[in-house]
């Protein structure tokens, strides 16, 4: 996390995508038929893994990717991005809802521990040096 500000932005996106696409991947690849909650929590999982290593707008673009392959491959009517039942905008709604805090709190906490990092260090260097003037 400290060596956040020398990641290129475009590598951080570029996992976002790559982790929507493996966990879509696996989602339709699963010999089991998942249902709908089960896929979009599979899903968001991706999306919390790249808010976490890109920060929040790789979350949203993780969480756009996933929202749109869970419309393409598996709600009614198939390989189409028309949403037929008010049930399957309300499962869209609470994951994109739930995908966009993720994102949001999993940012806030690596900026919260890329400011603490310093202060630890810079206490860890102070503690030491006093433990090391008292123990001579």
């Amino acid at each position: 996390m400290t060596n956040d500000r020398l990641t290129p932005p475009w590598r951080k996106y570029a996992t976002a995508c790559i982790l929507s696409g493996m966990m879509l991947i696996l989602t339709v690849t699963l010999p089991w038929t998942v249902s709908k909650p089960g896929m979009l929590l599979l899903n968001l999982l991706a999306v919390m893994i790249a808010a976490f290593v890109g920060g929040f707008g790789p979350g949203l673009l993780a969480t756009a990717l996933s929202a749109l392959g869970a419309i393409y491959f598996f709600l009614p009517p198939l390989y189409s991005l028309h949403v037929q039942s008010r049930s399957d905008v309300v499962y869209l709604g609470i994951f994109t809802t739930a995908a966009c805090a993720a994102a949001w709190l999993l940012d806030w906490a690596r900026g919260a521990a890329a400011d603490s990092e310093p202060t630890r260090r810079f206490e860890l260097l102070t503690n030491g040096l006093q433990n090391h003037r008292s123990a001579s």
